[in-house]
């Protein structure tokens, strides 16, 4: 019986299709994904990171945070804690060492109870990085990405690219390729542009869901002379409250409050010196010209201007102090709740990305 056979070169052209369409199939499934694609990546990540969204169920939220301000200070431990019903309804208390505040805000009321005259330094920044909506270091813009690359292969590979102006700051971000839901994001000075050896980043990591919202479970800041590290103990949604706990302390301070107010920009604006002026002051280990970091607690009244300007912050001598006296002719932005102005207290930082404020 004769058998059929296949000459040895068909064979080896059949080995070498073979091979090639696996290689062109295996390219196809790591192709990166286009701009357009990845900027709405990008915008869903912007929408959905934060402990704000309306979109949240109840939640019970704790972070152990270490702080630490310039670099001779001993570093900070405490807490930060967030009991959420609602975008009105919503109880914060933060613990940091000797530091204690409660927030309660209900409805149209913000209840205030802390054990220092005023609101500190990093009760503001640590609520302003774990709990705001803003990133100290700028955010990133979905409408320019560069540097678009693939990390890894199957259920592990990922997407990262350069988001926004790098002349600055770079945003790195990297998405799961398979989900397209955002895993980290990395935040530095660009290295050749004029921020480089300023002190100034951030790292969000380990990104989980909670409902449609998704949050780092380890978040990392570095902006002027202050340092926070978070490590998220807690997020979990809940079916309610006890409520005691959104009962209005009896000794609370009382704020007018709303979720978002609208700004109104004072119809002129008494200016002082700009930051640069204080560029004279000079680095202690090097000794060479530095930004100087000033940090003001301001009470503004419904006129916008300041009831109360208290130095947190600033570099030693007259130049800083000229410049925060100066700060009790300065008009803010007026908050009005509801068509009606509101007085509120806030935190102005002055520094290379600055000024921006708090509520």
């Amino acid at each position: 019986m004769r058998r059929g056979t296949i000459p040895a070169a068909s064979r080896s052209f059949a080995a070498l299709a073979f091979i090639l369409l696996f290689i062109c199939g295996f390219a196809r499934g790591q192709s990166l994904p286009s701009k357009k694609d990845l900027t709405k990546w990008v915008e869903a990540a912007e929408k959905s990171n934060s402990l704000l969204s309306e979109d949240l169920p109840s939640y019970h939220f704790v972070a152990n945070v270490r702080y630490t301000l310039s670099s001779n200070a001993a570093p900070l431990e405490g807490t930060f804690e967030v009991l959420w019903a609602a975008p009105d309804r919503y109880r914060v208390e933060f613990r940091l060492g000797k530091i204690g505040e409660t927030d309660l805000v209900l409805k149209d009321k913000k209840y205030v109870i802390r054990n220092t005259p005023m609101m500190m330094l990093s009760m503001w920044s640590i609520s302003d990085f774990l709990f705001s909506k803003i990133k100290p270091v700028g955010s990133p813009n979905p409408q320019s990405l560069t540097d678009i690359s693939s990390i890894g292969d199957g259920a592990s590979r990922q997407i990262c690219l350069t988001a926004g102006d790098t002349t600055a700051v770079e945003h790195r971000l990297c998405f799961d390729a398979n989900t397209t839901e955002l895993i980290s994001e990395h935040h530095f000075p660009n290295p050749h542009g004029f921020m480089a050896k300023f002190p100034l980043a951030a790292d969000l990591t380990d990104y989980t869901n909670l409902g449609k919202t998704r949050y780092p479970q380890h978040l990392m800041t570095e902006y002027g002379p202050q340092k926070i590290e978070a490590v998220v103990e807690k997020w979990e949604a809940v079916a309610g409250f006890a409520e005691d706990l959104f009962t209005p302390p009896p000794k609370a301070t009382v704020w007018d409050w709303c979720a978002d107010p609208k700004l109104k920009a004072p119809a002129y604006r008494t200016t002082v010196p700009a930051l640069p002026v204080l560029s004279g002051v000079r680095d202690p280990k090097t000794g060479e010209p530095s930004m100087a970091y000033v940090a003001v607690y301001k009470v503004v009244g419904t006129n916008g201007f300041p009831k109360q300007v208290t130095e947190l912050f600033a570099p030693p001598g007259k130049l800083a102090e000229k410049f925060v006296d100066d700060q009790h002719h300065v008009r803010s932005d007026v908050r009005i709740c509801d068509g009606k102005p509101i007085e509120y207290e806030t935190v102005d930082v002055y520094w290379p990305l600055g000024p921006y404020t708090f509520m």
